[in-house]
């Protein structure tokens, strides 16, 4: 798996700049376009909110969870691995595992 991902949404989302934006709720809004099942969508808002705190864990989380809806195994085990990486460095203990554990196992059972 490759940055590649990475690199695509910085080509296609390059009208955000990283810790501009009023982008408190764009989780909340993604995880909800994803519920109901707008999945072009739930993967651009989770795409902006990448470019918009890419320090952050939830962006690279919905758009793993919005890859494993589409049945893209790759793209969200690469997502899902994002967020835990990027969730672990703000913490000083693994318990975050605990958190995104179930959905990495999930996806990586995929067909």
């Amino acid at each position: 798996m490759s940055t590649n991902y990475l690199k695509q949404i910085k080509k296609e989302i390059n009208y955000i700049r990283p810790h501009e934006e009023d982008d408190l709720e764009w989780y909340n809004e993604g995880i909800i376009l994803l519920e109901n099942n707008k999945l072009d969508e739930a993967e651009k808002k989770f795409k902006e909110l990448i470019m918009s705190q890419p320090n952050a864990q939830d962006g690279y989380e919905g758009l793993a969870l919005t890859y494993e809806k589409l049945g893209c195994k790759d793209k969200a085990l690469y997502f899902i691995k994002e967020a835990l990486t990027k969730a672990k460095q703000f913490l000083d203990e693994d318990t975050i595992d605990e958190l995104y554990g179930p959905t990495f196992r999930r996806i990586q059972q995929m067909k």
